[in-house]
């Protein structure tokens, strides 16, 4: 597997995710190549920033006001992804569909989440 960090996030297609953790304002995988992916709102625009970085840049989040237990999409491989200004895509396998959107409440921008529901 290629070592060397993607320049977009389409490029994380085939990588599999270790861990996530989430906050109101930042949601990050933790991917098994040794790099992860950091989503943000724009402060001002609410447009959803995406980095690919190594995995030593990921945030440590305390934020206990959105605590989400991610182990669900542990392990799952990224089968597409896909970006659009207010939301990111994600099919993983096997979990499923997992949305990240972006929203605004008293003028400040918030990350909040589709995950797969079973029927």
């Amino acid at each position: 597997m290629n070592t060397q960090i993607p320049n977009k996030i389409e490029d994380l297609q085939e990588h599999c995710i270790e861990a996530a953790q989430s906050s109101l304002d930042c949601f990050f995988l933790k991917l098994d190549s040794g790099f992860g992916l950091i989503l943000k709102p724009n402060k001002t625009t609410a447009v959803i920033e995406a980095a690919v970085v190594s995995v030593e840049h990921l945030p440590t989040l305390s934020e206990a006001v959105c605590a989400v237990d991610w182990t669900w999409i542990c392990r799952s491989k990224i089968e597409l992804v896909k970006q659009s200004p207010n939301q990111i895509m994600f099919k993983l396998n096997p979990a499923g569909p997992l949305k990240v959107k972006s929203g605004v409440w008293q003028n400040k921008p918030y990350l909040f989440f589709e995950p797969y529901k079973g029927s």
